[in-house]
């Protein structure tokens, strides 16, 4: 298998721009991540984007308002695109993102 970090001239500036990303996004929430139950999960850990955006748009378009979807990722720009698709479509209210172990992030979402 060919390891594209090191035949993809591009991977090192991609990976210069995200390195000013930070970690998970920050989001602000009122809700305690701990005392929610969601309504369903999604585990899209091993994807890379475009993938997490679009599985999880799918997801939410199947659910009632007021539901709760956790989706979980282990790919960090996924905590920047996913929180950022859903608001700009009006698909989900954003309620937290919590890393439960290293490199492991799951995003809470509320169908609006």
């Amino acid at each position: 298998m060919t390891d594209h970090r090191k035949t993809n001239p591009d991977f090192g500036r991609a990976r210069e721009a995200l390195s000013g990303l930070g970690s998970a996004k920050e989001v602000e929430t009122e809700v305690s991540l701990e005392e929610i139950d969601p309504d369903r999960e999604l585990d899209v850990t091993g994807e890379v984007c475009p993938y997490p955006v679009i599985a999880v748009q799918k997801e939410l378009l199947k659910m009632s308002p007021g539901e709760i979807l956790v989706e979980v990722t282990d790919h960090t720009i996924s905590t920047h695109t996913v929180p950022d698709a859903v608001k700009e479509k009006k698909l989900a209210e954003v309620l937290g993102i919590d890393e439960p172990s290293p490199g492991l992030y799951r995003i809470y979402l509320k169908r609006s």
